[in-house]
């Protein structure tokens, strides 16, 4: 199979996954509830893809274009990922 119609079939994480272990970091999901491209189910077992705190956040009202529609709450969750790295 691909890789591109493996990535398709399982999704990138999963690919990431498979090829180097689980990832460090201090990821937060987000997701717009509203989102009919990747809708929030998706991520809802993406935990176990990284050995650190994993948050996942639902986003109320808002669709695929986090940054457009919700500025605000995608810059908050930047900084909170930067300000637990310094």
């Amino acid at each position: 199979m691909s890789a591109i119609l493996k990535r398709a079939r399982t999704g990138v994480l999963d690919i990431a996954y498979e090829e180097s272990g689980p990832s460090e970091g201090l990821p937060i999901a987000l997701h717009g509830e509203a989102n009919g491209v990747g809708p929030p189910e998706m991520s809802e077992k993406h935990a176990r893809f990284f050995t650190g705190s994993y948050r996942r956040r639902v986003i109320p009202r808002a669709g695929h274009n986090l940054p457009q529609e919700v500025p605000g709450v995608v810059t908050e969750a930047a900084l909170e990922v930067i300000g637990a790295t310094r």
